[in-house]
């Protein structure tokens, strides 16, 4: 299942980073509907810094009310 190959990559990434971060954003396009976006940013030991947008999510049933948190799955949970 790709959502779990998903998960299995993103976790053993995250397991070398130094610190790390996980960011929500939500937005509404031109045409009023809602997005939701997450994001994480990391960087490793070496410094090296990572940047992954996790999962968009659009629900048009929240049209101009922002969104639900009962209507998005947490982005680790897959696709």
């Amino acid at each position: 299942m790709i959502a779990n190959d998903i998960k299995t990559t993103l976790t053993g990434r995250m397991a070398g980073f130094q610190s790390f971060s996980i960011g929500i954003d939500e937005s509404t396009d031109l045409s009023d509907t809602a997005q939701l976006a997450t994001f994480i940013k990391g960087t490793s030991t070496e410094e090296d810094i990572f940047n992954e947008v996790q999962k968009i999510v659009v629900e048009p049933k929240q049209r101009g009310r922002g969104w639900s948190p009962r209507a998005f799955k947490s982005p680790i949970e897959g696709t």
